[in-house]
């Protein structure tokens, strides 16, 4: 993908660029691992805008060599991939925190933000039903169960977890029992709290946006993912599992594909989808970048399943993020410059 700069990016104003990662263990796993990579490849395109860059971990001593640099005047952003603090998920916040408590321009969403969406998913549908925007119907096996009341299909998944974490095509029943006992069983098993979400049938898509808080963000093209019929059929549904996504050597991977804005100028479906990604900008108080995800009902309609605020920015052939930019002309240096210019505090 070309990454030159377009005409309407202005200039980075900052010297150096921190790309802030997870910090590395000996147990860490490859997978937790891959979070230092993203930060190298993204910080080789950064320095092909004409800034330096230096990758660095988050640790108290990185912390400190940051406020040493602030008070020293010098003039730097720091592009956040922290992802696990300790190695935990659910610490991601505390990393926003040591930002907002240094003062200096940093990328992505704020604790706040972070906290009411991507820390907990459950949350966050609330915060889509409390604003009038469609999502499917949700229940934990505590509140406020939907279960009982509407019959038909429904998904288990993590609150906390992302990446598709433990979603399978197992997940997806009609029995209230057996969904109960999931959320039981992955609750003991990987902790956090795990809720049923009602499965939608139809066609899914993602919308990517970048702007600042309070203005209306950039939209890239829409992406729409496929699933090929002679794979997806009977008890295996058209949706996104934890091996769809990850396992690349797997069929059920290979028999995914995506379409980027491919949907004509005329479809009523584009502005639908357009609309309530821009009114769940401001619904959510989004700032930064971030990606949300739509699916079909099964009488057309878009509902909103979850809003990414830290979407995956590794440069893969398939990015939900690049892919559709590379649609609008925009190269993967592009987007890193927009990102990097609504960056918080400077935003």
């Amino acid at each position: 993908m070309k990454s030159a700069v377009h005409s309407d990016v202005t200039r980075i104003p900052y010297d150096e660029i921190i790309m802030l990662h997870d910090r590395a263990y000996d147990e860490s796993t490859p997978d937790e691992l891959f979070n230092i990579t993203i930060a190298e490849e993204l910080g080789d395109v950064i320095r092909t805008l004409g800034v330096a860059t230096t990758c660095l971990p988050f640790t108290d001593e990185t912390m400190a060599l940051l406020k040493h640099k602030k008070e020293a005047g010098q003039r730097f952003a720091i592009f956040n991939l922290v992802e696990n603090v300790e190695r935990k998920p659910e610490w991601q916040p505390r990393a926003m925190q040591a930002l907002e408590a240094l003062g200096a321009p940093y990328t992505g969403t704020d604790t706040g933000t972070l906290l009411a969406c991507d820390a907990d998913k459950f949350r966050m549908k609330e915060l889509f039903r409390a604003q009038n925007l469609p999502t499917p119907p949700f229940a934990t096996r505590n509140y406020p169960k939907p279960l009982y009341e509407q019959p038909g299909l429904w998904l288990v998944k993590s609150a906390i977890y992302h990446g598709s974490f433990c979603i399978r095509h197992e997940n997806v029943s009609d029995d209230p029992d057996f969904l109960l006992r999931l959320m039981q069983q992955y609750e003991n098993e990987h902790g956090g709290l795990w809720f049923a979400e009602r499965y939608l049938p139809g066609r899914e898509f993602f919308i990517g946006m970048i702007g600042q808080r309070g203005h209306d963000p950039e939209l890239l093209p829409e992406t729409e993912l496929t699933f090929h019929p002679d794979y997806f059929k009977g008890e295996r549904r058209p949706f996104l599992t934890e091996d769809g996504k990850w396992e690349e050597d797997g069929a059920e991977f290979k028999a995914i594909g995506a379409r980027y804005g491919e949907l004509a100028a005329d479809d009523p479906l584009k502005p639908h989808l357009q609309q309530l990604a821009i009114r769940s900008w401001h619904a959510l108080d989004l700032s930064g970048y971030a990606r949300i995800d739509f699916r079909l009902d099964d009488h057309g309609e878009p509902c909103l399943l979850e809003v990414n605020t830290n979407p995956y920015l590794a440069i893969i052939p398939d990015s939900f993020i690049y892919q559709p930019a590379a649609r609008a002309g925009l190269g993967v240096a592009d987007v890193l410059a927009k990102i990097i210019l609504c960056a918080n505090p400077a935003r």
